[in-house]
């Protein structure tokens, strides 16, 4: 397990996503290694920020990629945390402590991604490492209800994934059906999320009849 540090990271760019959804890429001050699917707690560089002054973000980067990149959303009332990333223009820093958690690719077995809204970020970085390595295939199911699907552009292109999108409560439990018709037990099920969306999915699949040591997941609290 990697030790945490603190890096400083200089805004390269911002990516507008939709309505609420918004990809920042740094440029860190130094390597920082991490394992997919890991994520950092990220800090403003000299402001003042009303309410939480730390927020936790997965790492959307693989290892092999030069840049550290984020997404998150911002709505039309964000916290002054968030609207000030907002504010933020290329040359501007943040710093970033870690890297943290343990939700990570499972490189021995096949897999199923299972994102809710924003969840697809600790997905995207350990979908790039199946890709890397080149011995697994996966099938992701990313669930949202304003069909806004960040990353779907380059991920719907890999050989080794295939993909379904939706945006209904239907929809999402026909796919997951078809999947766990699918795969059963032979693979590993990653689900990222809000809590209730975990706790949701994570109930399909036992009923489904997923074995709970075949799920993994992360769920994004107070995101």
């Amino acid at each position: 397990m990697s030790s945490v540090k603190r890096f400083e990271l200089t805004l390269l760019s911002k990516e507008q996503v939709g309505d609420e959804y918004v990809v920042f890429s740094f440029e860190p001050n130094e390597k920082i290694d991490f394992s997919e699917g890991q994520y950092g707690l990220f800090m403003h560089v000299g402001k003042q920020i009303e309410g939480r002054q730390v927020r936790a973000f997965s790492i959307v980067s693989s290892l092999e990629e030069e840049h550290i990149r984020i997404a998150t959303t911002i709505g039309e009332e964000p916290s002054d945390f968030k609207e000030k990333m907002d504010e933020l223009a290329v040359g501007d820093k943040m710093s970033m402590e870690g890297p943290m958690g343990d939700f990570t690719l499972e490189t021995d077995k096949d897999a199923v991604f299972i994102a809710g809204g924003i969840g697809i970020t600790a997905l995207r970085s350990m979908i790039m490492l199946m890709g890397n390595i080149g011995k697994q295939s996966g099938h992701l199911i990313h669930h949202e209800e304003s069909k806004m699907y960040p990353f779907k552009e380059e991920l719907v292109g890999s050989k080794f994934l295939t993909a379904s999108y939706t945006s209904t409560e239907e929809d999402l439990r026909k796919a997951l059906k078809k999947a766990t018709d699918k795969y059963k037990n032979d693979v590993y099920y990653y689900i990222t999320g809000a809590p209730g969306f975990v706790g949701r999915l994570s109930g399909m699949l036992e009923e489904f009849n997923i074995s709970s040591v075949r799920i993994k997941y992360d769920r994004f609290k107070g995101y």
